[in-house]
């Protein structure tokens, strides 16, 4: 029998933990004690510090410090979080505790995305563009003064100026793809890529076909550089939120990896640069063959530009953040749309056809592409499913003002638009969750089908690009891209998933959807392309 089984013995055994029991408890007491005061000393700061934005309802703890745990809960569950706000406050507005940011405050009608987007007197669209991307430590002097973007608007928002790129555009791609899937090894069998790692590839050889021309747009190491850097500068922005403002330029070993990179840009444009400045001194304006390209547009915009190293860095800098865009942007729609394509084979057939109908009529050309009606609507339809962000017209308040609505909005105060819940609301969308690619088609009084909206085209209902003065300057050449890189793709090559796939999930971190980087896609190349 077990000693402890006894009437004597458990009484001992009582009467000698009795002892240890008590000086555990008391011991214990004043770590409890401790904690409720820590606790108390919370509340009561939260109570006593003001908060200018008590007054705008909040998804999440709403205390000053409380809302910490809110903020941890936005790292993973971004998208959760703004649809509960959007639900529970839709036809107001709510506030989302963000680390880096504070409060995100949020505006759900479309009378405040009209406001918001229209103050530009008090809502300033390059400080949230500077600390989304935390441009003062991963691409310092670039957002400050974007000299570059009026010659975007020049050279490649017009259809007529990006058809002057389509020459070289198709030639990149069909080189591009020919270096990606060998015909060798596409002809009888499928070839396995990793679906990311090509994109990143495809539109950084295409793009920067336009962006420095033939034959550096080939250049392997300048293709990894810019990979690289584009990255590293966005992981690097993402972390630096995390970090308190005043340790943020301490941070050496951040940065280093993004300033070998554009030392490395520098290296290998040089030459090419220097080469340019040569003719242009000879020859002026024009000389023989004289490249057709954003690098030299630049470098006509800036002729007193020299070859001293900072004007190399200048030039460069702003190559690779047009790449930048490309690799991160652009290359996310382009795996979404394909993936999305995978997943519906239902409609391939149609979109073959049309792009087999305007080919065979127009060749590969701009006005090619704009005919393209069910490939765009297509487009759309997977941008509004899949956008590439929770929320969108991120502004950072300038000065204190008000809303038409009576909300105060205190200076330094992030506001933007709940977008993710506005492409999902079944009063703007029919069925909004469920994948429709004609949903933006309508039919014309002879009977053809066109687009209702084309792919690039913003309003108050669809802001994947932003909306009004400030939405993205590229959408227009990037979408003209992507749209030949897709109808290149369906009608000379079959596409799957790898045999474990069969679906795509969304990949979710602080109000970003990040393409899946462990997908695999399958290309066999087909008897038409042969």
């Amino acid at each position: 029998m077990c000693r402890y089984t006894t009437p004597s013995c458990f009484h001992q055994f009582k009467s000698g933990n009795a002892a240890l029991i008590k000086g555990f408890v008391l011991s214990n007491m004043f770590s409890l004690l401790d904690f409720v005061a820590l606790l108390a000393t919370v509340l009561v700061i939260d109570a006593l510090i003001p908060d200018k934005l008590r007054h705008i309802p909040t998804v999440g703890p709403s205390g000053r410090l409380t809302s910490i745990f809110g903020a941890i809960h936005h790292v993973f569950r971004s998208k959760e979080l703004i649809n509960k706000g959007y639900t529970k406050y839709k036809g107001g507005i709510f506030k989302i505790r963000e680390f880096g940011i504070g409060w995100n405050v949020m505006v759900t009608t479309p009378q405040l995305i009209d406001e918001i987007r229209r103050r530009n007197d008090v809502l300033s669209h390059d400080a949230g563009s500077e600390f989304f991307l935390q441009s003062e430590f991963t691409m310092p002097g670039m957002l400050e003064n974007q000299w570059q973007i009026p010659i975007v608007k020049s050279h490649l928002v017009r259809d007529s100026e990006i058809e002057k790129t389509f020459p070289g555009l198709i030639e990149e791609i069909q080189h591009t793809l020919n270096e990606l899937l060998p015909p060798s090894s596409v002809s009888d069998q499928w070839l396995t890529v990793n679906g990311l790692d090509m994109s990143h590839r495809l539109l950084c050889r295409t793009n920067n076909r336009i962006f420095v021309g033939y034959p550096l747009c080939r250049n392997e190491e300048f293709m990894k550089v810019n990979i690289k850097h584009a990255t590293l500068t966005f992981t690097t922005a993402i972390w630096l939120r995390f970090v308190p403002q005043f340790l943020k330029g301490h941070l050496s070993p951040l940065y280093s990896g993004i300033e070998r990179e554009v030392r490395k840009g520098i290296d290998i444009l040089r030459p090419e640069i220097e080469r340019r400045r040569r003719c242009m001194k000879i020859y002026g304006d024009q000389w023989m063959d004289k490249p057709f390209d954003f690098l030299q547009w630049l470098m006509d915009a800036r002729p007193n530009l020299g070859d001293d190293d900072a004007s190399m860095r200048e030039l460069t800098c702003r190559i690779i953040l047009m790449n930048f865009a490309s690799v991160q942007a652009t290359s996310s729609h382009f795996t979404k749309v394909l993936y999305k394509i995978i997943e519906h084979p239902e409609y391939l057939e149609e979109l073959r056809q049309e792009v087999e109908s305007v080919v065979s009529t127009d060749g590969w050309t701009r006005a090619a592409a704009s005919k393209m009606y069910k490939l765009d609507s297509f487009l759309r339809e997977t941008q509004r499913l899949s956008n590439a962000g929770a929320v969108s017209i991120l502004r950072i308040a300038t000065e204190d003002f008000t809303l038409h609505d009576g909300t105060f909005i205190p200076k330094n105060t992030v506001v933007s638009a709940a977008s993710e819940p506005i492409h999902h609301d079944q009063e703007i969308y029919e069925d909004p969750h469920t994948f429709r690619p004609w949903r933006f088609l309508e039919e014309t009084e002879s009977g053809e089908l066109k687009t209702r909206r084309a792919a690039h085209t913003t309003n108050l209902d669809y802001l994947v690009f932003g909306h009004g003065r400030h939405a993205c300057t590229g959408r227009f050449f990037a979408m003209a891209t992507l749209k030949c890189l897709i109808a290149y793709i369906i009608m000379y090559y079959d596409v799957k998933f790898s045999e474990d796939t069969t679906s795509v999930p969304e990949n979710w971190i602080m109000g970003i959807n990040l393409p899946n980087p462990s997908v695999q896609v399958r290309f066999k190349q087909r008897d038409k392309a042969l």
